[in-house]
């Protein structure tokens, strides 16, 4: 592995096309590890392809099919190469009308996209003064935040650069992977390229940085910045999976202890100088909470997990309590949730809503972790020998207490 990134690194001649690489790397090496943990009895291909399917909230098509992955391997650099150049069309007319501003000094930059509901209490609680948040073209950011388009710090030569590396990475990654994998979305270095040269404009001046990305392309870039850095975590890691490193940050918010251990020594090349252990849960919509006086009981869900979240919720369904589902943020087709039956009263609750249950059933999570931070009782399935001592565990909490 590193005599190839070696190589790749001579080939591609560019640190930010090295970034994007190790960032596909890191991902595929967590995908598999989750597909292996997961009810996924299927090829990886066919993995990219439900994912996709999920996220777009289509129904779910054959996904043993060859001659469509075939078809896909073959036109998905062509239709990328489509994108890229629609986006640069769009990005070079954006250019014309935004203009120019000065780099500014001694501000705090994070990358717009990284804005989540966990993240923004994180930052209202450090009080970081001078956040200046900047948003690539093509992606997603809060509107509670005034953030600025990056066109306006980049030139139109900038432009033309990252679109000629997006076209390289589209072509590359079809070449050297198409056996193994399919839907690279590879179209979206052309951002990702575009914010690197950002990125690299404001390391300088004063400067600070935050991220919150561990292991994607996103947290190489923003890693390796010579400013200062803040790392907050979201998301919890594994030490089952080895991961390429990023960078060192100069400051590191954790969840807990334990996930400190993990990451200093799975996916940090270096020990921040200070760190710190962080647990900003907060129970968020109690009042989605039935009034029968019947006890409530919150599944996290994850589509993955489908066949083990079908008995679970039969299981509970056999006693009177409330059943609260917890999608994951990703899943936006829930209807397979909405359309299983249960004898309890059953609540699907959205994002950004997290209320005080008396018990929280779970595969490893982020969300259970945090629950479990602040008191409330959890059942980790997945940490179970038989998924039926899910019924005991909860006869034992909620009924003979």
């Amino acid at each position: 592995m590193i005599h190839y990134l070696i190589e790749v690194f001579y080939r591609m001649k560019n640190k930010y096309k090295l970034y994007y690489l190790k960032g596909y790397l890191n991902e595929f090496y967590n995908y598999h590890k989750l597909i292996e943990l997961s009810e996924f009895e299927k090829s990886y291909k066919s993995y990219k392809l439900y994912m996709a399917l999920k996220y777009l909230g289509l129904k779910q098509i054959s996904l043993d099919n060859r001659f469509l992955f075939s078809f896909l391997t073959i036109l998905e650099p062509l239709f990328s190469a489509i994108i890229v150049t629609i986006r640069l069309t769009i990005v070079m007319m954006q250019k014309i009308r935004c203009g120019n501003k000065v780099i500014t000094i001694n501000n705090t930059i994070m990358l717009a996209a990284g804005l989540t509901s966990f993240t923004k209490s994180t930052l209202k609680f450090l009080k970081i003064p001078n956040i200046l948040f900047i948003k690539s073209p093509f992606t997603r950011s809060d509107q509670d935040y005034m953030a600025e388009n990056l066109l306006h710090f980049i030139s139109f030569k900038d432009i033309i650069s990252s679109y000629i590396g997006s076209l390289h990475i589209v072509f590359f990654m079809t070449k050297k992977y198409s056996k193994r994998d399919t839907l690279y979305r590879s179209y979206s270095s052309f951002e990702f390229f575009l914010t690197c040269i950002a990125v690299r404009k404001f390391d300088s001046g004063g400067n600070r940085f935050i991220t919150c990305d561990i292991i994607d392309r996103w947290a190489f870039l923003v890693s390796n910045v010579q400013s200062h850095l803040i790392f907050i975590q979201h998301g919890k890691m594994s030490d089952k999976v080895k991961y390429i490193k990023i960078g060192t940050p100069d400051v590191a918010y954790y969840m807990s202890t334990e996930q400190q251990k993990v990451l200093e020594s799975n996916n940090f090349l270096g020990i921040p100088k200070s760190s710190q252990c962080l647990n900003l849960f907060e129970f968020t919509g109690n009042e989605f909470l039935l009034s029968n006086g019947k006890k409530d009981v919150l599944l996290i869900c994850n589509t993955l997990f489908i066949e083990s979240e079908k008995r679970i919720i039969s299981m509970i369904g056999k006693y009177d309590f409330n059943l609260y589902i917890k999608p994951h943020p990703l899943t936006k087709n829930i209807s397979v949730y909405k359309d299983l039956a249960t004898k309890c009263e059953k609540v699907i609750l959205s994002k950004g809503v997290f209320p005080k249950v008396d018990c929280v059933i779970s595969y490893d999570s982020t969300l259970a972790d945090e629950y479990a931070s602040v008191g409330a009782f959890v059942i980790r399935y997945d940490k179970l020998d038989d998924i039926t001592a899910i019924k005991k565990l909860l006869i034992e909490k909620l009924i003979v207490q």
